[in-house]
């Protein structure tokens, strides 16, 4: 998912995210957009309590592309999984079930 100011967000959806059930195991991959908020903060907090949380950051670009297309490009590379589920930080999984379900 991308994000950007989006700190709040991020303390209590994320969770949602990195506490799912799913056996062959996943990440999740958050490209900060250059948060001016504290969303850094949010990402180094949550990283050290769960290790399947890949962070990325995508510093401003000069150059004319659509940031959200420029965003999704650098997380789907950094995956390393086959299958990849695009999500927004304000539309969580209802339970642990959500991943599993899909």
């Amino acid at each position: 998912m991308t994000v950007y100011d989006n700190g709040n967000d991020l303390e209590q959806h994320l969770p949602a995210f990195l506490t799912q059930t799913y056996e062959p195991g996943y990440e999740v991959i958050v490209v900060d957009e250059s948060s001016t908020d504290d969303t850094d903060d949010v990402l180094k907090l949550m990283k050290q309590q769960y290790p399947h949380l890949y962070t990325t950051f995508l510093p401003k670009p000069d150059i004319h592309i659509t940031r959200k297309r420029l965003a999704f490009t650098i997380g789907v590379k950094a995956s390393k999984n086959e299958w990849i589920i695009f999500s927004d930080i304000n539309s969580f999984p209802q339970d642990d079930n959500w991943l599993q379900t899909i």
